[in-house]
């Protein structure tokens, strides 16, 4: 009969056996736009179940936040971006490999229902409280660029940008944020992605000629990952596009 500590011995040896099995072997960093947040979830997931061993770490936030982090030194592998700007701004700066465009979006006027908006001339009603994003996130350069091609387009009145951006009431950080304005009862309208809408609000479009398509980049930022590349890859994979698709965006190919 073995003694009692060679027992607890290999039962102890064992449970660590069993452990390090189980730890993952490599963890990937992946930093992408809040409008990512849902399809990047499912796709880290499908990710993670056909590379067994490989943890995929997400963290969302506007994309000019991100460049931001990662010029100041953020430890990161791959990053996805709701502007080509600020994806081909790392390349140029020799932080990441050569972009590549993996999905594309548009802009959406959101709005509750039953609302007081229900076009776009409304948007420069006096006392309308609209919502945009900061400079700083594109989808808050977007929606000034689509004020500014509906003002030159003549069709909404003199001064239809600066009455609208007067009726501004908030910036937020993200495309999220801003949509939650809404959803919430806290503003009548908000510029946002169509990705973003839900069964929670409705929305209005923006004629195609005045929208602005926002192209979506991703980079490798550290190539010594092995699954850095093998990420990027997946995503522009016909299994990561349908995901992205079955979320209203736009594949890379259309």
């Amino acid at each position: 009969m073995r003694p009692l500590y060679v027992l607890v011995g290999m039962l102890l040896l064992t449970a660590l056996a069993h452990g390090c099995a189980e730890r993952p072997e490599q963890t990937l960093t992946v930093l992408a736009a809040a409008s990512l947040t849902e399809p990047f979830e499912e796709i880290a997931h499908a990710f993670e179940h056909e590379h067994p061993g490989v943890r995929v770490e997400l963290s969302f936030a506007s994309s000019g936040a991100l460049r931001s982090q990662i010029e100041s030194g953020a430890v990161a592998d791959v990053f996805a971006s709701a502007s080509a700007e600020h994806a081909e701004a790392l390349v140029r700066e020799g932080l990441a490999s050569s972009s590549k465009t993996f999905a594309y979006n548009s802009v959406v006027v959101a709005v509750p229902p039953n609302g007081r908006v229900h076009s776009l001339s409304d948007l420069a009603e006096r006392g309308v409280r609209v919502v945009i994003a900061s400079e700083n996130a594109p989808i808050g350069r977007y929606a000034r660029e689509v004020l500014s091609r509906l003002n030159s387009s003549g069709l909404y009145g003199k001064q239809f940008e600066e009455r609208v951006l007067s009726n501004v009431i908030s910036e937020e950080d993200t495309t999220k944020h801003v949509y939650a304005k809404v959803v919430l009862g806290e503003a009548d309208a908000a510029f946002v992605y169509r990705t973003d809408i839900t069964n929670e609000t409705e929305f209005i479009q923006i004629p195609k000629e005045y929208n602005v398509r926002a192209t979506y980049e991703i980079v490798v930022l550290d190539d010594t990952n092995p699954y850095a590349e093998e990420f990027e890859e997946f995503v522009l994979s016909p299994r990561g596009q349908s995901i992205l698709a079955a979320y209203g965006f736009e594949g890379a190919g259309s």
